[in-house]
């Protein structure tokens, strides 16, 4: 419990930090601002509030002038997106790899299922094209036994 209310303290305390750094920025005193949001970015828990951070602490530097510093804070956050971009594609990459590989085992199983079932076809026809044969176990009729078709003649 202690270490879930460090994190909610330092979520609180860049919460406050960036606010802080909010209001030097709109009363235009930008090294103040900036200084408020370095200390909100050095107590930022994720990505996404990096990024705000860096973005604010780069507007900052826009304010005053000096592009080239914003442009590193910029570029800075452009190349972190990128890493984070690159690392969720391989993530994505490798997902990808373990269900092709678990669709090509389902696949195989398919394909056995239906050449098992093409045997079976493949009797079946041939007991119903083939010559008659008893079921198991039961006398086989004798041709003479069995009636004799009618006559076309008779049954007219």
């Amino acid at each position: 419990m202690q270490e879930r209310n460090a994190a909610y303290g330092d979520v609180r305390h860049s919460y406050i930090l960036h606010n802080l750094g909010n209001c030097y920025y709109k009363i235009q005193e930008d090294d103040t601002a900036i200084r408020y949001y370095t200390s909100a970015l050095n107590h930022a828990l994720t990505h996404e509030e990096m990024a705000f951070e860096e973005c604010a602490i780069g507007d900052a530097h826009f304010a005053q002038g000096r592009r080239d510093q914003a442009l590193l804070y910029y570029r800075a956050r452009i190349d972190a997106r990128i890493d984070a971009l690159a690392a969720a594609v391989e993530a994505v990459r490798t997902d990808l790899q373990a269900e092709i590989i678990s669709v090509r085992a389902e696949l195989a199983e398919v394909r056995r299922d239906v050449h098992a079932l093409s045997e079976r076809v493949a009797r079946v026809e041939g007991a119903l094209t083939g010559p008659w044969r008893p079921p198991n176990g039961a006398p086989a009729a004798s041709p003479s036994a069995s009636p004799a078709p009618p006559d076309r003649e008779s049954i007219a």
